[in-house]
């Protein structure tokens, strides 16, 4: 916690002598103001949206000289994870920062990162989506929904956990009610292990764990630490089968509305705020299985055969369910861009 301070403190620094090149803010004129929405909670823990929200802020209010206000709502004060992606894209706020998954329902292409094990580790990932894949994909989520894919971020590994047994394989999946989020693809990938998936709003899914409306769920280790889900769930699977990808999203009407200075810093803070919690994210990754553990969680790593059944069972059946609603080109320059960069990051 206290190295995680001095990584912000250090940023909020950082920018503090920046603001002294930015134009100050003329008598009266009233600051931009950016709503920007998250759905985590702001407790500081280390795989926490709000921590990159902080130094988000922090970076464009300074660099900005007061020109731009950002009023951070986090812990889905201001609705639920769908519920701010539409006041994003309808422009009544004018920033989100969530996972992918919740924006299916609005541009169903976001489906691709529901691919279930197709990312060989984060450095891949993110030079993909940091790459033209990101860049067009930004281009038509602007197209379609009139939102800006400003940069992206990782929250860490979808992993299974549950109150009945350890997961060694797909087959002991079977039979179980999962929860998953309101997207089709994920909740392919727990019907084709023979599990029962049952979408649940995130805010409502620690209440149905607790009360047995579910019997287990799927989530990085960092959202298992932020909502406490250790206190309601028994068994942990490291299996790794989504890379859960969050995207820093804004309004694409406001953001041409705004001077093309400030655009310039908005971009770039956001990018340096998506570093900053790519990093802290991943640092804070290495500390929760043994955290999770103290904490009465049992830990299972699948072996590389046992790994191999998860992929068998589910990555060929949702790759199909996912071309079937969105058609070949995006699954297809997805795949492309990995093997790319994979071939690219063996050669380094």
């Amino acid at each position: 916690m206290r190295m995680l301070k001095t990584v912000i403190g250090v940023v909020c620094a950082a920018a503090a002598i920046v603001a002294l090149m930015g134009a100050p803010v003329m008598a009266g004129e009233a600051p931009i103001v950016i709503k920007l929405g998250h759905g985590d909670t702001e407790d500081n823990s280390l795989g926490g949206v709000h921590n990159g929200a902080v130094a988000f802020k922090q970076l464009v209010e300074s660099r900005t000289a007061g020109r731009v206000k950002v009023e951070i709502h986090p812990n889905n004060q201001i609705g639920s994870p769908r519920e701010m992606f539409e006041s994003t894209k309808m422009g009544s706020i004018q920033m989100v920062w969530e996972g992918s998954s919740n924006f299916a329902g609005f541009l169903p292409e976001f489906m691709v990162f529901s691919m279930p094990y197709i990312f060989p580790n984060v450095t891949v990932a993110l030079r993909v989506l940091d790459g033209q894949f990101g860049n067009d994909l930004s281009a038509l989520s602007v197209k379609k929904t009139g939102v800006r894919l400003l940069a992206y971020t990782q929250i860490g590994w979808r992993n299974f956990t549950n109150n009945k047994r350890v997961i060694r394989t797909p087959a002991d999946i079977k039979g179980l009610k999962m929860r998953t989020q309101e997207d089709p693809a994920m909740m392919k990938i727990v019907q084709s292990m023979g599990g029962s998936a049952t979408p649940i709003a995130w805010g409502e899914l620690y209440t149905a764990l607790q009360q047995g409306v579910v019997d287990g769920e799927e989530n990085p280790t960092s959202m298992v630490q932020v909502a406490k889900l250790y206190e309601v769930q028994k068994y942990m699977t490291m299996d790794g089968h989504i890379l859960a990808i969050n995207p820093i999203c804004i309004n694409e009407k406001f953001y041409q509305s705004l001077p093309a200075d400030i655009r310039y810093i908005i971009k770039d803070s956001a990018h340096t705020a998506a570093l900053i919690y790519n990093g802290v994210g991943q640092w804070g990754a290495t500390l929760d299985v043994a955290d999770l553990t103290k904490k009465g969680m049992q830990i299972y790593f699948p072996t590389d055969a046992e790994y191999q059944q998860f992929v068998k069972a589910a990555q060929g059946p949702v790759q199909e369910f996912v071309v079937s609603k969105i058609g070949k080109e995006w699954p297809e320059k997805l795949l492309k861009a990995i093997a790319a960069e994979t071939e690219k990051y063996k050669k380094d």
